[in-house]
């Protein structure tokens, strides 16, 4: 790693004067936020040097439709009707009932997450920080019920290459 520095890159230096000397700055780009903006535009972009000089490259990203944060009643209805009758069947069996709001709920009212939404809860609940099994149910079932969801927890865990 070290081998890649060059002689001058070891010497003390005020890194505020040096970018100055080797940026080439702009004045007229700024990073003010537009007010009331028509669009969302959000942009990433890197430059390097490579064997024939500067290589620079940039991505841009229009968000179309307001970010959501989280589920929302009808979603959870629509996520819970698409399990089908099978799914719904088996939570009926272990004490799940559908109630007047049309949602899904096991006896203690913790809603119940279809199957397929069962691996982005967990991957969720166990966050970047690689919560442990027993964290990571503990902050999936505070909320949410499935039958099987300790096993999907536990398994999920196990394959957590971290």
């Amino acid at each position: 790693m070290a081998d890649a520095l060059n002689a001058e890159e070891g010497l003390a230096h005020s890194c505020e004067e040096r970018a100055a000397q080797e940026l080439k700055l702009r004045p007229d780009l700024g990073n003010e936020p537009l007010t009331n903006p028509d669009l969302w535009l959000y942009t990433d972009g890197c430059c390097y040097r490579g064997e024939e000089g500067n290589i620079a490259a940039y991505a841009m990203v229009l968000q179309t439709q307001p970010a959501r944060t989280e589920l929302t009643d009808q979603h959870i209805k629509e996520l819970q009707f698409t399990a089908g009758p099978y799914e719904h069947s088996v939570w009926g069996q272990m004490g799940a009932t559908k109630g007047p709001d049309e949602l899904w709920r096991c006896h203690d009212g913790r809603l119940v997450a279809p199957a397929n939404l069962c691996p982005e809860l967990i991957r969720e609940a166990h966050g970047p920080t690689h919560e442990g099994k027993l964290k990571t149910l503990q902050k999936v079932s505070h909320i949410w019920w499935h039958p099987h969801i300790k096993d999907m927890t536990d398994l999920f865990c196990d394959e957590c290459s971290i």
